[in-house]
């Protein structure tokens, strides 16, 4: 069998945003991991983070935002909800630069939200003036 236009149908969608964090906190880098920080590090004075086995509801955001430019010099927005960092941890070490750590994160559908057949992103395209 071939596809046939008018016939074919979605059988499912991915949403992602590739982020260059240049902030380096506990919490972006425990969502870079998907980790948690540990009660007694090895080492004093620094926070310990590392990774853990379940992923829970509080490691997902529940927006993320994007502001980009096209090539036409025209604003878009894009905006992603249920994201979580599906990229692991990626860090960019150069030499008296600051570093940054490259993440993908991923939107996911909501149980609770019912449904199940699309994913909860938003483009915004400005309205062109007449």
């Amino acid at each position: 069998t071939v596809e046939i236009k008018g016939l074919n149908q979605k059988t499912g969608e991915t949403g992602t945003l590739d982020v260059n964090l240049a902030q380096h906190t506990v919490e972006s880098l425990k969502r870079a991991i998907v980790g948690n920080e540990v009660a007694d590090g090895l080492i004093k004075g620094f926070t310990q983070i590392e990774t853990k086995s379940l992923i829970e509801l509080s490691d997902y955001l529940d927006n993320i935002a994007f502001v980009g430019t096209m090539t036409d010099g025209t604003n878009i927005i894009a905006i992603m909800e249920n994201a979580i960092c599906s990229s692991g941890l990626e860090l960019d070490n150069k030499n008296k630069e600051t570093s940054v750590v490259a993440t993908t994160f991923k939107s996911t559908a909501d149980f609770a939200s019912g449904v199940y057949d699309k994913l909860p992103i938003y483009i915004f395209y400005p309205n062109k003036q007449q």
